[in-house]
C-alpha cells in the first residue's frame, strides 16, 4: 500500500510539474522592465530597533558571503520554496583565542515555509588580526508587520531607513581619523499571524514570495555623540504568476500581513590615517534571468591608496530585484519561489605599490523551470580596507552546515516529505552554528 501511494504521488507530481512548465513557457524572451511604479503604495510599518554592541580587539572574521541551495528533487525536478528564515553571518561577539588560534561561529539558516527539503549551506569568511585599528561588532534589530495592497496584483512593500548611533563609551573617537561600517551578515525570520489577517482570513505560510531584497549599510560620520551610520532595508513580496500554485488545480493565497524580524550584523572599524585607509565604495549591478543555470560571475577592481602593506575587500550592501520577463498580464505578479541564493566575493589579489585590489564576485538567485521565468538584477556594494600593519592575514575559507525541514501539516499530499534525521539529509533544524577557526 505504501509503495502504491508513493508511486501515485510521483505520478501526480510529474503531471503537475508538466502543467507548471507549460503555463510558464510562453516563448517570449524580451527583457524589458515593465515594473509598475509602486512608490506611492501606502504602507503601515511598526518598527523598533535595538543597537546591541560589544567591543572587541581588532582580531575578527570578515563575512564574504554565502551560498544556499535546496537539494531535494522529485522525478528529476528541484523543489524551490518561499523564504521564511534566512540567516548567514559570522558571530564575532563569540570570537575567542585559545593557544594562539581564534575561534568563532558562522550561523546559517533557512526554512521552506510549508513543504520539506534540505540543504548544505556554505559560508565564506576570512580571518585577520590587525594592528592600530579598533573594531566594534553589533546587530541592528528591526521588527515590523507589512501590509498588502492591490487587488489584481497584490504586493507588500517594506522600505525602512534607520540612523544608528554607536556612543562614545563603545567607540571612542580618539585617534580615529577614518571610520567605516560593513556587513557581517544578515538574519531574517518572517511569520504569519492569523489574528492580524483581515476579514477573518487565515495564514497560508510563514514564508514570502520575494521580488526585491536589499540590505545596505552606509558609512557616516564621527560626532561628539559617537559614530553614526545608516541602515537601509527594501524588502518587497508579491503573488506569483500562477498565484502560488498550479493553474486550474491549486491556488495558494497571498497572505495580507507578515511579521518581520530582521537583524543586520555589522562591524564598525576605525583608525588613524597613517595606519588605516578605506576606499570609495564600488557599487554595480548585473542583469540575468532567474532560470539561468550558470551563475553571474566576474572580476572587479577596488582602487585604494598606494603603500599600504595589507588589505581586504568587504561587503556593505547586497540585493536582487525581479522584473517581468513577459508582457503577459500575469507576469505583473512579481513574486517567485526560490531554489538557490548565492552572493559571495573571493580571491582577493592585492598590489601594495599601486593600492589596487582585484576580486571575484559570484551572484546566483535561481529557480528551476517549474517556476515562471523572471528578469533579475543583482546589486552589491564593496569597499577596500587597507592596513599598515597586520599580525595575521588568513586565507579566504568556506565552511558548510546542514539544514533540514520536514513538511508542515498543510503541505500537499503529493509532495509531503518527512526525511530529516537520515544521514544524507541531516538532523531537522532550520539554523546551524558552525565552528570556524583562524588556522
Amino acid at each position: 500500500m505504501t509503495i502504491r501511494n508513493s508511486a501515485s504521488g510521483l505520478l501526480v507530481f510529474f503531471f503537475l510539474s508538466l502543467v507548471l512548465l507549460l503555463s510558464c513557457d510562453n516563448g517570449r524572451t524580451d527583457k524589458q522592465n515593465n515594473l509598475i511604479d509602486k512608490s506611492n503604495t501606502e504602507l503601515t510599518v511598526s518598527s523598533t530597533y535595538n543597537n546591541s554592541i560589544e567591543s572587541r580587539e581588532a582580531s575578527l572574521f570578515f563575512w564574504k558571503g554565502f551560498s544556499h541551495k535546496w537539494l531535494r528533487t522529485i522525478v528529476g525536478f528541484s523543489i524551490p520554496h518561499r523564504i521564511s528564515t534566512l540567516k548567514s553571518y559570522v558571530d564575532n561577539t563569540k570570537n575567542i583565542e585559545e593557544g594562539g588560534s581564534h575561534y568563532s561561529e558562522f550561523i546559517m539558516g533557512q526554512n521552506t515555509g510549508v513543504d520539506g527539503n534540505f540543504m548544505k549551506p556554505v559560508g565564506h569568511y576570512q580571518f585577520m588580526n590587525i594592528s592600530n585599528v579598533h573594531a566594534v561588532h553589533g546587530k541592528i534589530e528591526l521588527n515590523w508587520t507589512d501590509t498588502g495592497s492591490g487587488t489584481d496584483y497584490p504586493e507588500a512593500v517594506s522600505v525602512i531607513e534607520r540612523e544608528i548611533l554607536i556612543p562614545l563609551d563603545k567607540y571612542d573617537n580618539t585617534d580615529k581619523d577614518i571610520s567605516t561600517v560593513f556587513l557581517s551578515g544578515i538574519s531574517l525570520k518572517t511569520t504569519c499571524d492569523d489574528e492580524k489577517q483581515p476579514c477573518g482570513k487565515t495564514c497560508n505560510s510563514n514564508g514570502m514570495w520575494p521580488y526585491k531584497f536589499s540590505i545596505s549599510l552606509i558609512p557616516g560620520i564621527i560626532t561628539r555623540e559617537g559614530y553614526k551610520f545608516t541602515a537601509q532595508i527594501d524588502i518587497r513580496r508579491a503573488w506569483t504568476p500562477n498565484k502560488g500554485g498550479i493553474p486550474l488545480i491549486e491556488e495558494k493565497p497571498f497572505d495580507e500581513r507578515l511579521d518581520f524580524n530582521l537583524k543586520i550584523h555589522y562591524t564598525v572599524m576605525g583608525g588613524d590615517a597613517a595606519g588605516f585607509a578605506v576606499s570609495d565604495k564600488s557599487s554595480f549591478t548585473v542583469n540575468a534571468q532567474l532560470r539561468d543555470n550558470k551563475a553571474s560571475s566576474g572580476q572587479k577592481t577596488l582602487h585604494g591608496s598606494p603603500g599600504f602593506d595589507h588589505a581586504t575587500s568587504v561587503i556593505s550592501s547586497i540585493g536582487f530585484q525581479f522584473s517581468p520577463h513577459s508582457r503577459l498580464k500575469k507576469f505583473n505578479h512579481l513574486g517567485r519561489y526560490i531554489g538557490k541564493m548565492n552572493f559571495s566575493i573571493s580571491n582577493d589579489s592585492y598590489n601594495t605599490a599601486s593600492g589596487l585590489m582585484n576580486y571575484n564576485y559570484l551572484f546566483h538567485v535561481w529557480s528551476p523551470d517549474t517556476v515562471c521565468q523572471s528578469n533579475i538584477e543583482y546589486s552589491i556594494t564593496t569597499r577596500l580596507l587597507q592596513f599598515r600593519q597586520a599580525n595575521t592575514i588568513g586565507t579566504e575559507k568556506k565552511t558548510t552546515g546542514s539544514l533540514c525541514c520536514n513538511s508542515k501539516d498543510n503541505a500537499p499530499f503529493f509532495s509531503k516529505w518527512l526525511q530529516c534525521g537520515k544521514k544524507k539529509q541531516g538532523p531537522e533544524q532550520e539554523v546551524d552554528a558552525v565552528s570556524i577557526t583562524s588556522d
